[in-house]
């Protein structure tokens, strides 16, 4: 993905919690035909509860997670993300993705070879970028979320 074009703000409205493993397995759900060949890494992801993860991936250098199913995976396993960027490639760059993310970082980054980046934002939201208008119109018709568009 070039600059990504649209963003979507996901909080959870209903509980006083959000950016549970649950609710990101439900994205993922949602965005699936979209990314179900591509391949996952994961980068600043930290984690309330115990590390399901066979490495960690608190590092801002992202470290691959591999397919759909390893992703849904590790968020059934995970009570709630207090922070993370999960990026879904189309292309595999082996185990170490030589790039620096943070969740934090500027919204609308340039990354190239993204389909859509998603981000979990202190136990409050996810955002999710991506350049694919139909795939971030299904997210928002979904969650009930604005498409907000990069200026």
């Amino acid at each position: 993905m070039s600059k990504p074009l649209f963003l979507i703000r996901i909080s959870s409205r209903e509980r006083e919690v959000t950016c549970l493993g649950s609710e990101l397995i439900e994205i993922l759900n949602v965005i699936h035909p979209f990314v179900k060949s591509n391949i996952w890494y994961g980068a600043d992801i930290e984690i309330n509860g115990m590390q399901p993860f066979k490495w960690a991936l608190e590092s801002s250098v992202p470290r691959k997670i591999g397919n759909f199913d390893s992703l849904v995976q590790i968020s059934q396993d995970t009570e709630q993300f207090l922070s993370g960027t999960f990026f879904a490639l189309s292309k595999d760059f082996g185990e170490i993705w030589n790039h620096q993310f943070f969740t934090e970082d500027s919204p609308f980054r340039n990354i190239e070879e993204a389909v859509v980046e998603i981000r979990a934002f202190d136990t409050t939201y996810f955002e999710i970028y991506s350049s694919n208008y139909e795939m971030m119109r299904i997210l928002s018709e979904h969650f009930h979320a604005e498409i907000q568009k990069h200026q």
